[in-house]
C-alpha cells in the first residue's frame, strides 16, 4: 500500500489559544489514562473519537465526523493527526503535542501507517477503539497493511471509563450548560400555543440556549407533537399544535462542549386519561430512581428500583430497558458518552461523580409519548439535579 508522501508536523504559528481548562487538568487526565495503558499492557493507543481525542488535549471542531487520529504514547510526545490545524493550535495544549495534517481523508490511514512505523511502532501491542466512531474499516486496513507485525487489541472503553467520573472543573461546565438548557426549555414551553407549529417551539428554545451562550448543539432539539411523540428519536417537521395534543420537548444546551440534556412533556388543554396516566408513572419512575442513586450500590439495583415505577404499564407501552446514560463532553449527533449506563444488565458501581441524564420516557408507538428527565450529578450521599426546570406535567 502506497504511503502517503506528507507526513511532517505544522509549525507553531502565534495564535491566542481557547482553552478550556488549564494544564494541570489535561496533565492528570493523561496521567490517568496512561496508568489505564500500563495496566491493559499497551505500548500506544490510537484514539480517534472527537470527544475522547477533545477530552484530553482540547481539540475540537465541528466537522465531527471527519478523520481524526490522536496518538498516545507510554511516554513522551502525544502526536494529533487532523485537518484543522488552526484549531488544533486554538484549543490544543500544544506545548506537548505534535500536529500534523492530511490533505486527503482518504490517504488519512496510509499516513498514520507511515508515522507510526517511523516510531518504531510495528511488532508493538496498540489499542484501537474498534467500537467507536472515528475509526473505519480502510484507517483499520491500513494500519494492519502497514504494520503486519503489530497487536492491535480493542481498547474502546479505555478513555471512556475514565471520563465516566467528572472532575470539579467539568462539572463546573455541566452546571453551565444545564443552565443555558433551563432557559432552553422555558423559552419552548413559552412557545406552545394553539395553531403554531412544532418548529415555533423549536426555534424559540434554540434562540434562548444559543443567545445565553450555548455552543453548537450536540443532539439538535427534539420537538414532536400528538401522534408522532409515539415515534421514537423523530423531531419538528413542521406539523401544527393542536388542542389535546401533548408536545415532547429534549434539549441540551452545550458549554465547553458538555451538554447537559432535559426532557419534559406539556399537553395543549386538559390531559386525557392516558396522557396523566402515563406522564404519573414516568414521573414516580424517575423519583424512585433519583432515591435510589447512592454512590457504592450498582447500576442494576438502581434499575430494577426504579423500573417497579412503571411495572404496572408494561402490557399497553413500549420503553427501553436504561433508565439513565452517562452524559459530559460530546459532539454531534448524540450527547451519550458511552461510558456507563444505570440499567439491570450492567454491573458498573456508583461514583461521585458521574453524570447521567435520565430519560424517562413511556411510549405507545406512534400514538403518544410522555416522558421527563434531568442531568444529575451522583454526589457523596445520593444525587443532585443540575437541571432546574420545575419537573411536572406542563398543561398550557
Amino acid at each position: 500500500m502506497e504511503r502517503q508522501p506528507s507526513r511532517g508536523t505544522v509549525p507553531l504559528v502565534e495564535m491566542p489559544q481557547e482553552l478550556a481548562f488549564p494544564a494541570d487538568e489535561y496533565a492528570a487526565r493523561l496521567a490517568r489514562l496512561r496508568a489505564a495503558m500500563e495496566r491493559e499492557g499497551l505500548d500506544l493507543l490510537l484514539l480517534h473519537s472527537l470527544p475522547n481525542i477533545c477530552w484530553l488535549t482540547g481539540f475540537q471542531t465541528p466537522l465531527c465526523d471527519w478523520y481524526h487520529c490522536l496518538v498516545v504514547p507510554r511516554s513522551g510526545e502525544l502526536l494529533l493527526q487532523c485537518c484543522d490545524t488552526e484549531l488544533a493550535m486554538l484549543n490544543s495544549r500544544l506545548t506537548q503535542i505534535a500536529v500534523v495534517l492530511w490533505e486527503r481523508m482518504d490517504e488519512a490511514g496510509a499516513q498514520l501507517a507511515g508515522l507510526l512505523q517511523d516510531q518504531g511502532a510495528d511488532g508493538r501491542r496498540i489499542g484501537v477503539e474498534l467500537r467507536r466512531p472515528g475509526l473505519n474499516a480502510w484507517t483499520l486496513e491500513c494500519l494492519r497493511a502497514g504494520l503486519p507485525r503489530a497487536d492491535f487489541v480493542d481498547a474502546s472503553d479505555l478513555a471512556p471509563r475514565l471520563r465516566a467520573v467528572k472532575s470539579p472543573a467539568e462539572v463546573a461546565c455541566l452546571r453551565r450548560a444545564a443552565a443555558f438548557t433551563d432557559l432552553g426549555m422555558a423559552a419552548g414551553i413559552a412557545a406552545i400555543r394553539e395553531g403554531g407549529l412544532d418548529n415555533d417551539v423549536i426555534a424559540a428554545a434554540s434562540q434562548a440556549m444559543l443567545s445565553a451562550g450555548s455552543e453548537f448543539f450536540s443532539i439538535q432539539p427534539i420537538v414532536r407533537t400528538g401522534w408522532r411523540s409515539g415515534v421514537v428519536h423523530a423531531t419538528g417537521k413542521r406539523v401544527p399544535l393542536k388542542r389535546g395534543d401533548n408536545v415532547f420537548m429534549e434539549f441540551g444546551g452545550v458549554y465547553q462542549r458538555y451538554s447537559a440534556p432535559l426532557l419534559r412533556t406539556a399537553v395543549i388543554g386538559p390531559p386525557d386519561a392516558r396522557q396523566q396516566r402515563l406522564a404519573e408513572a414516568a414521573l414516580d419512575t424517575l423519583e424512585r430512581l433519583y432515591a435510589a442513586v447512592k454512590p457504592g450500590r450498582s447500576v442494576a439495583a438502581v434499575a430494577r428500583e426504579a423500573a417497579k415505577g412503571y411495572a404496572h404499564l408494561l402490557d399497553e407501552i413500549q420503553t427501553r430497558g436504561y433508565h439513565a446514560y452517562s452524559v459530559g463532553l460530546t459532539f454531534p449527533p448524540v450527547w451519550v458518552e458511552h461510558s456507563v449506563g444505570i440499567r439491570d444488565d450492567a454491573e458498573d458501581i456508583l461514583e461521585p461523580g458521574m453524570v447521567f441524564h435520565t430519560p424517562r420516557s413511556l411510549r405507545v408507538p406512534g400514538q403518544v409519548a410522555m416522558g421527563f428527565s434531568e442531568t444529575i450529578l451522583v454526589t457523596d450521599t445520593g444525587c443532585e439535579a443540575l437541571t432546574r426546570h420545575p419537573r411536572e406535567l406542563i398543561i398550557i
